[in-house]
């Protein structure tokens, strides 16, 4: 695979990150510069139950902008980014792409969620622009690819595998396991899959394969979980896999806690409780919390650029907690400089695409890269433990670790339906 290397120029450039923040010569020359910034659309969920995420990766993405412009950009061009609020909602998510490729841009960053990224699918292909998108979901790299779409974040897959071992390694002789799920078809799959997963390595490890009760499902936008909270109880769970997203999440767990749910519960495995929703949740917490992060910065402690987004952050706001969704718009914005640079500073989506397939770039989660097959990013998937405590910030983090990217990811198939 090819990788670019960084110029002795940019190397001696002394910019207050430091073009190895970067990632491989951002700007290796000026020789095809051309005038003005490059506008970069980045279609994010800004308002309703996601906004508490959406928020966080429009920050990241600034700071990771900021990085880009003040190591001089481009090949010489700022990064210019065009935020668009899809509301959480595909038609709104529909026409942002729409304007902002009508409006000349042809590389847009966009899809937090899989309903409001599969519908961008064939807009990318229909006007050969290139999607770089951070929904996990598989149709999106298997019966959904088409070459005009790129994942830049680990998938669906990679995190129920990880998810599942480090159940089957740290809580094999848990046997009542329960699932509580916004109502979508994308997180009924995921629930389905991980306990396929879970019974599987949990067997390996020479247990019975645990009680698997039925997923509880939430309405997205809920404010009142009694219900759902009265079905778990009535089940006697001893653990949980939780899929309910965003401030949903919050509101869930601080009612749970309220009714008295959570105290015979051992543990509880997430996708979806992040480090600001822990912040809001403090003594609400479930108990034994693991839960899969973007990024963690104490997991990359010699990364400059996992220092260059912290540090960002922190000058920013304040606040020494940073979200692993700062992370997410981190690979696809520094994944677009490293092939603009490589495409000898043009941004024609045809010779993007070429120089993101298979090329390697540094990122805040270190050396990452696009498989040629499917375009799925070959990078890691973070695990911590989050338990709650008096003092500030009400909670602390007691142990993490990462999973290389080849040690989870399923074989390419594009075109083909994913079955686990």
């Amino acid at each position: 695979m090819p990788m670019l290397s960084l110029s002795r120029r940019n190397m001696l450039r002394g910019v207050a990150f430091g073009a190895a923040a970067v990632g491989n010569g951002a700007l290796r020359n000026a020789r095809a510069q051309q005038p003005g910034p490059i506008r970069i659309p980045y279609i994010v969920t800004l308002s309703g139950p996601l906004a508490l995420v959406g928020t966080q990766i429009q920050i990241g993405a600034q700071i990771t902008a900021d990085i880009i412009n003040k190591s001089g950009g481009i090949m010489g061009r700022p990064v210019n980014l065009i935020f668009r609020d899809d509301k959480g909602k595909p038609e709104e998510a529909v026409a942002a792409m729409r304007e902002m490729i009508g409006d000349g841009m042809h590389i847009v960053i966009g899809g937090l969620t899989g309903p409001t990224t599969l519908p961008l699918l064939d807009i990318a292909k229909e006007t050969k622009s290139v999607l770089l998108t951070t929904a996990v979901g598989m149709p999106i790299t298997h019966e959904l690819y088409n070459r005009y779409v790129f994942r830049s974040l680990d998938n669906e897959y990679q995190r129920l595998r990880g998810l599942a071992r480090l159940a089957a390694e740290r809580f094999p002789d848990v046997q009542s396991w329960g699932g509580v799920l916004t109502d979508t078809e994308t997180y009924k799959t995921s629930y389905d899959n991980f306990t396929k997963l879970l019974s599987k390595y949990i067997e390996e490890e020479g247990k019975q394969a645990p009680k698997i009760a039925e997923a509880i499902l939430a309405k997205s936008g809920s404010t009142d979980f009694h219900s759902q909270i009265a079905q778990m109880s009535s089940l006697s769970l001893d653990a949980v896999y939780n899929q309910v997203s965003g401030s949903d999440s919050v509101t869930f767990w601080q009612q749970a806690r309220a009714f008295g749910l959570t105290k015979n519960i051992k543990v509880v495995l997430d996708q979806s409780i992040d480090i600001v929703a822990a912040k809001a949740l403090r003594m609400n917490l479930p108990p034994s919390l693991w839960t899969i992060l973007p990024w963690y910065p104490k997991l990359y402690p010699d990364n400059p650029m996992s220092k260059a987004l912290y540090d960002g952050y922190v000058e920013r706001t304040k606040d020494r907690y940073a979200s692993g969704y700062l992370q997410h718009p981190n690979t696809p914005l520094l994944g677009i400089a490293a092939a603009v640079d490589a495409a000898n500073g043009t941004t024609d989506p045809e010779s993007v695409i070429a120089a993101l397939e298979g090329l390697k770039f540094n990122t805040a989660k270190g050396e990452v890269y696009f498989r040629k097959e499917d375009h799925q990013a070959v990078e890691d998937t973070c695990f911590i433990k989050i338990e709650a405590r008096e003092q500030d910030p009400g909670f602390t983090i007691t142990d993490s670790y990462k999973i290389p990217g080849l040690e989870l990811l399923e074989p390419p198939n594009p075109g083909v339906k994913f079955t686990p």
